[in-house]
């Protein structure tokens, strides 16, 4: 770690991490979307360049080409379940830290870590996938089963009602 930046950029990294797990622990048929979470690990979790110093903590979302953008739509829906978690019916912030609220940015920023191995080939982007060449296919170990992370009705009453 060079400086307070770098150290802020982990503390994201944690606190989306952990509480994108706390979302898969609560609701109800969000079990394979926490093993997801927990199998692409702190690392794969934000490559946000945050801005802390107004008050507000804002990440810009890094795209990460290698993987699918069914994850990071999932991963963007668990973001806004926590959010409302935080929030009272009145929509006044719970105690506690205030969220990171990720952000598109308008121009694409790509990320610049590399690939985490060993998952699902639906985690990856298939057009990313097909580019690489067989040995690092093989190096990258991606299993052959699939994971479905769409949302059950029951879970997208609870999310989007």
């Amino acid at each position: 770690m060079n400086n307070a930046s770098d150290l802020q950029l982990v503390v994201v990294e944690l606190q989306t991490y952990y509480c994108r797990l706390q979302v898969g622990t609560l609701i109800k048929g969000l079990e394979p979307h926490r093993r997801v979470v927990q199998e692409l690990g702190i690392d794969s979790m934000s490559s946000d360049e945050s801005d802390i110093k107004s008050g507000n903590p804002v990440g810009d979302v890094k795209s990460k080409i290698w993987r699918n953008q069914n994850v990071t739509h999932t991963f963007r829906d668990m973001d806004s379940i926590h959010l409302s978690l935080q929030t009272t019916t009145a929509g006044w912030m719970k105690r506690g830290n205030v969220p990171c609220i990720h952000r598109e940015t308008a121009a694409q920023c790509i990320s610049t870590k590399g690939p985490v191995g060993g998952f699902s080939h639906t985690c990856y982007d298939t057009t990313w996938l097909a580019s690489l060449s067989i040995t690092e296919r093989q190096e990258l170990e991606v299993r052959k089963e699939s994971v479905d992370l769409s949302f059950s009705d029951d879970v997208t009453e609870v999310i989007f009602n």
